[in-house]
């Protein structure tokens, strides 16, 4: 079962992708299934955040590892601190 499954009766549903340079991006989607796909097609290493409004309110995170061309995505608690702006990435050696 998936997490955004028990939103599936609400009015609104956003997916909000932040990129590196810190810009959001917000596209609005019809379901959960869709915002599914939506937040599985943006998690790439060109974005370090993805979150997901219901109704307005943040009800899922994800963030990006801040090392550069690494793909690895951790589940965040929603109202965690995040990070404002253009992110520094670590180049591993």
């Amino acid at each position: 079962m998936n997490k955004l499954d028990k939103f599936e009766q609400c009015d609104a549903i956003s997916v909000v992708i932040r990129d590196n340079s810190g810009s959001d991006t917000i596209i609005d989607v019809a379901s959960t299934v869709e915002a599914s796909s939506v937040v599985k097609a943006h998690a790439t290493p060109s974005n370090h955040m993805i979150y997901v409004l219901v109704d307005g309110d943040r009800v899922d995170r994800w963030d990006r590892d801040r090392v550069k061309n690494e793909n690895r995505w951790v589940r965040t608690n929603p109202d965690e601190f995040e990070v404002l702006g253009q992110i520094r990435e670590v180049i591993r050696g």
